[in-house]
């Protein structure tokens, strides 16, 4: 391979793991190859010396402190990078096979949804106090594997390849987050008395249900929020509030380019706080611009790009940080609320799903009445100005139903579901108004569904049939679709064809525009529960 090759890459594998948007440019990467044998050239790191072996055949290079801080991996770890004509998915396998005596703890992969054939891999090992964090991926361009091995002390190598909320691939969840251990805290949940953002901030709320198939949320999100009052404000504006006592259990931290629209360059910063209210029952708030300098004193070794185990006592009222300020780049804040003694029920499977998405209630169940009596007058859409009513105020997420059409569905060539988000598909409702049918498309780069239109989400024509009502003896099944209001393209005009072929898979296909007779084609692609 190429350096150049190797870098370009690497810039891709940046831009999906830190989600840069533009302008990410090339790595200088000094990668000497020789056919055949073991690692060849260069400075090799700690990897054969902790007993991780390399993969057979592999060249060496050097890996850059950039890429290395994209991947959330800590300056002073060794990192080793490889390049094979294996493809990743063999490296794969061949590590599960010979990580003797390492105990296998998180396996996920990503595909970006602009680089069409690109998967990203990742494996974290550990083996007592020791850690190993494993990536392979490879583009179809340039034809060979790129494999990076990191090796140290498990608590520093557990946050490598950290992944972000909005504009990324869905998280896994985070260790720790739903098996919490604070005695002081006790469990079940407890009551916000306050919103985490001043009421005259923010003009509405979110339910939980929205759809943004290039933000990673095909599948309706499982969090709530609230959209600033100006997000084009700069500095950051807003305070951020802890909404009840507690302890903040861990930081996200992650660096962002700004978008050229935004008339800024370089990146800004962005984190996501969780705040265990108990052992049972927490919130995460996302997109916080900046920690207060009470939380960074006592947050220690925040490295951009990872997720850092937290021990810090917060009260109500408390500030956090700062939101917003940032113009063409985020609208408004997000607020998860995790309570683990409920648990949906409208998941065919849910271990397809990160573990706290299965525990997702939203915060307005969760407010002292008066405050609940406020967000719920606020519950609208911001650009239709569409108000919802429907209960549960909070919104729905959990859509699916066994032998029906209606819900979350993956591609049949899938293998973790919970961050191959491009290949995901939903068949549900509108957030705002639940009466309103929308199909949601992860495929945002035609890979298999190539459909018009920059939202990648869909109101049907007529409003029918309810997909709820659509069972294998229904037969093939007719949607035309256009543009939602929302994303400002109703004129964009598509179909898509879909018969369930057994309770649990389907036949789709889709077309641009409104063809007179639709019929499936070799292109038909297959999607299971």
């Amino acid at each position: 391979m190429s350096e150049k090759g190797i870098t370009s890459l690497f810039a891709v594998a940046v831009a999906v793991v830190v989600i840069v948007t533009a302008g990410v440019g090339y790595f200088l990467l000094v990668a000497p190859t020789v056919p055949g044998g073991g690692p060849s050239g260069g400075q090799p790191g700690g990897a054969e010396e902790m007993g991780i072996p390399i993969y057979s055949g592999a060249a060496w290079f050097s890996v850059p402190n950039d890429m290395k801080s994209g991947f959330g991996i800590p300056s002073d770890l060794p990192c080793d990078g490889y390049t094979t004509s294996a493809s990743p998915e063999d490296v794969v396998g061949w590590y599960k096979d010979q990580m003797g005596g390492w105990e296998l703890m998180t396996e996920s992969s990503t595909s970006p949804p602009d680089q069409p054939g690109l998967t990203i891999y990742m494996l974290h090992y550990k083996k007592g106090e020791n850690g190993a964090f494993i990536f392979t991926m490879s583009d179809p361009h340039i034809g060979e594997t790129v494999l990076g091995i990191v090796s140290g002390p498990w608590l520093a190598v557990q946050g490598c390849g950290g992944q972000a909320g909005d504009g990324e691939p869905q998280e896994e969840g985070q260790p720790g987050e739903n098996d919490a251990q604070f005695p002081e805290l006790g469990t079940g949940p407890v009551t916000f008395s306050m919103c985490p953002m001043d009421l005259n901030d923010f003009t509405a709320a979110e339910p939980l249900g929205r759809l943004n198939p290039r933000s990673g949320h095909t599948f309706p999100s499982d969090h709530g929020g609230f959209v600033f009052k100006n997000p084009e404000l700069y500095p950051p504006p807003y305070d951020v509030r802890a909404p009840a006592g507690g302890i903040i259990s861990s930081i996200d931290y992650y660096l962002y380019d700004w978008p050229e629209e935004s008339g800024f360059s370089g990146q800004y910063t962005d984190y996501t706080v969780t705040i265990h209210h108990t052992n049972t029952f927490y919130s995460k708030i996302g997109h916080i611009s900046e920690l207060d300098e009470s939380i960074l004193e006592q947050a220690d070794g925040l490295t951009p790009g990872t997720y850092t185990p937290t021990n810090i006592p917060i009260s109500a009222g408390d500030v956090i940080g700062k939101a917003g300020g940032r113009p063409g780049a985020l609208t408004g804040l997000d607020w998860w609320v995790v309570d683990e003694d409920v648990t949906l029920t409208g998941f065919i499977h849910p271990e397809n799903y990160p573990e706290r998405t299965t525990h997702i209630v939203h915060f307005i169940d969760y407010c002292e009445d008066n405050l609940r009596t406020i967000l719920a007058d606020r519950l609208y859409n911001s650009v239709t100005g569409v108000k919802r009513t429907a209960e549960p105020l909070g919104g729905k997420i959990d859509f699916d139903q066994l032998g029906k059409l209606v819900g979350n569905w993956i591609h049949e060539s899938t293998t973790d579901p919970s961050m191959e988000w491009t290949k995901h598909l939903a068949f549900v409702y509108d957030l705002y108004d639940p009466t309103q049918i929308r199909i949601a498309v992860g495929d945002t780069a035609g890979e298999f569904l190539d459909l018009p239109g920059d939202g990648k989400i869909y109101q049907v024509v007529g409003n029918s049939p309810d997909p709820a009502d659509i069972s294998m003896e229904s037969g093939m099944v007719v949607y035309r679709l256009r543009g939602t209001p929302e994303w400002g393209d109703e004129s964009v005009t598509a179909t898509i064809i879909v018969q369930l072929v057994d309770d649990e898979r389907i036949k789709v296909e889709g077309f641009s525009g409104h063809p007179s007779n639709p019929q499936f084609t070799a292109d038909a692609q297959y999607y299971v529960r």
